[in-house]
């Protein structure tokens, strides 16, 4: 009978294992959620308490996008489970999880307070790597609340642990949370100085991708500061270091970006190069939703460059992609595009219609921002335009 219990236990556990993979494998939200489910209720039937708290952590962080009410109750259980078991870690984690589920549910009192518990647990675990990549996530859960000191705080006791442990990765990830409040905060300076930090960091790691990210992120903190050669120069070098780390994504990104770099400088020439290079890369990757934004792009550098008939083929590609992907903030901004380029032809009846359409799709879509451009371009047509459009 005592075999018997143990070979089903053993069935459970692998039948557990084969969900949780499957799991973490898919893409589509519902569908991950259900699989968790079923692996933990096999997690159950075996009394495994420990894949039972994993479990139940990772039930919390794939609802977080669906339901934040039935994502805080996971967490709950998960720290119960954890506290019986006990595990700590676990436990300070499902703090964490429940202290970001209260951010985005805006009780700003309750995840500081699960935070500071949290924080407190961890600092029970002799793991120093670990309580670094713990105080990390926290410092992020405190930068989205608004907590710029407590995120600083927490997050220069993260680096400071995962150095004295030589873990650069972990080093790093604090860095990156650190140019992420600089950004927020808009300390330019101090981004750019962590982001030269952050890429010594990626080279010592020898990191291709990310030291190919980082030198386009520095490429860009120059761009804002209006220092277009310094950030030029850049952008070059990350595409060099792309093409010789073979990083196809990553180059044509970049390709992109340096067209922009041009069309901000006003040089539409050298945009139109770059961009039509990065367009190609894109097609060879047969990555539409980056297809359809450069092809909008292209669209806009055309008119610029006087050529109205190739503007509106781009725009019309940009379009297809942008409706085939039902991508409604992006289709909105290609009907702006539309708007532009029918703009620039003295054409503001057709100007107008694709506004309002654009206008439409991004109010569906909770699009702000591209409202507020759209509403731009209108107020400039009809100043422009008034007794056209009458």
């Amino acid at each position: 009978m005592r075999v018997a219990l143990t070979q089903e236990t053993q069935t459970l556990r692998a039948e557990m294992i084969r969900l949780e993979t499957e799991a973490l494998k898919t893409i589509d939200p519902a569908r991950k959620v259900k699989l968790f489910e079923q692996a933990l209720e096999k997690a159950r039937a075996a009394r495994d308490a420990e894949s039972e708290a994993s479990l139940l952590q990772n039930l919390g962080e794939a609802t977080q996008m669906l339901d934040l009410n039935l994502a805080l109750s996971y967490f709950q259980q998960t720290q119960t489970v954890a506290h019986a078991l006990p595990s700590p870690g676990r436990e300070a984690y499902a703090l964490r999880g429940q202290a970001a589920t209260y951010t985005t549910l805006r009780q700003k009192a309750k995840a500081i307070v699960a935070l500071q518990e949290g924080v407190r647990l961890y600092g029970t675990v002799t793991d120093k790597a670990g309580r670094a990549g713990f105080l990390t996530a926290c410092a992020y859960t405190y930068l989205n609340l608004g907590e710029i000191a407590q995120a600083l705080k927490h997050l220069e006791q993260a680096e400071q642990l995962s150095r004295e442990v030589g873990d650069l990765r972990g080093a790093a990830t604090a860095r990156n949370i650190h140019g992420e409040l600089y950004r927020r905060t808009n300390q330019n300076q101090k981004a750019l100085e962590n982001a030269q930090v952050l890429l010594s960091l990626h080279r010592a790691l020898k990191d291709s991708p990310e030291e190919v990210i980082d030198t386009i992120a520095i490429a860009h903190l120059y761009a804002q500061q209006g220092e277009a050669q310094k950030a030029l120069g850049y952008f070059l070098e990350a595409l060099r270091l792309g093409q010789a780390y073979a990083q196809s994504m990553l180059v044509a990104k970049v390709l992109s970006e340096i067209g922009s770099l041009y069309e901000s400088e006003g040089d539409f020439a050298n945009a139109l190069h770059y961009s039509q290079e990065a367009l190609q890369l894109f097609h060879m990757l047969n990555q539409k939703t980056s297809l359809a934004w450069q092809y909008g792009k292209l669209g806009i550098l055309w008119a610029h460059l006087k050529q109205p008939e190739k503007a509106l083929t781009s725009l019309k590609e940009a379009l297809q992609l942008n409706e085939a992907l039902k991508l409604k903030a992006q289709t909105g901004e290609t009907h702006q595009q539309f708007g532009e380029v029918y703009q620039q032809l003295g054409q503001p009846q057709k100007a107008l219609a694709s506004y309002q359409r654009a206008l439409a799709l991004q109010r569906a879509a909770g699009d702000p921002l591209g409202e507020a451009t759209t509403l731009t371009h209108l107020a400039e047509l009809y100043q422009e335009k008034q007794p056209a459009l009458a």
